[in-house]
């Protein structure tokens, strides 16, 4: 528990500079908390292109995930050609591979699998596919993040250098749901945090959030709530699992 509490507060300490943004209070020494923020945000990103990538791919469309290299972040190209092959094959390679880690006992790698497989479908049989893929790069930032708290929170890391990879993955998990979480905020409750979003990329393509507000006709901050609620469902989904875990092994 001692490791749990002092990567949350690391966590805290360099989130310090995006809240004082959210928040509007005076902090000194954000640019030096910027270096392992910048670190861990292009981290996530990784991980968020890859969410659309794979969701792009399940239903069927070629995408390939890149870092924006001229506005900051990450950008997935799609190819508007529909490939029944392509669906087909991305659904097998989850579906199988969720089953074979499963059988062998890897069940916390499985589930995000089995996750993504289950939240692909329920958006196909609601109409609009585009829903989960545009969802999927933050979704796939909160999975990857509270998959690495299960593993710091369940201590379930090999030999080698535990401790420290304990403390990475734990203060990975709760930046990247933290800046999550500031970004919800900002969307739900503050109109220059959505016009600043509005202008990311000097405008030139709208953001996620903005994608799914207009697919979903409703207003932003109803996305933003939404997407909030479902990270806190997979959090509280994750630290139910870690104490049923530890429980097992203890």
């Amino acid at each position: 528990m001692r490791v749990v509490f002092i990567s949350l507060l690391i966590s805290v300490v360099i989130l310090l500079p995006e809240l004082a943004q959210y928040f509007d209070f005076r902090f000194d020494g954000g640019a030096l908390l910027r270096i392992p923020y910048t670190a861990f945000s292009y981290m996530a990103v990784f991980f968020h292109e890859i969410g659309h990538t794979v969701a792009w791919s399940l239903y069927g469309y070629l995408a390939m995930p890149a870092f924006d290299f001229a506005h900051g972040g990450g950008v997935t190209i799609v190819d508007n050609t529909f490939s029944l092959p392509l669906s087909l094959f991305s659904f097998a390679v989850l579906v199988g591979g969720g089953a074979r880690l499963w059988i062998s006992g890897e069940r916390m790698l499985a589930l995000p699998l089995f996750y993504v497989v289950a939240f692909a479908v329920i958006a196909l049989m609601a109409g609009d596919s585009r829903i989960f893929c545009y969802y999927m790069g933050h979704g796939a930032e909160v999975l990857v993040a509270c998959f690495c708290l299960l593993r710091g929170f369940t201590n379930s890391i090999e030999e080698g250098h535990k401790e420290l990879e304990r403390y990475l993955n734990l203060v990975f998990g709760f930046v990247t749901l933290g800046r999550n979480a500031l970004l919800y905020y900002g969307l739900a409750y503050s109109d220059v945090a959505r016009v600043a979003y509005a202008m990311q990329k000097n405008g030139e393509i709208q953001g996620d959030f903005s994608q799914l507000a207009s697919l979903m006709a409703v207003p932003m901050p109803i996305v933003a709530l939404w997407a909030f609620s479902v990270m806190v469902a997979l959090f509280a989904a994750t630290v139910f699992l870690s104490v049923k875990i530890n429980r097992d092994l203890s």
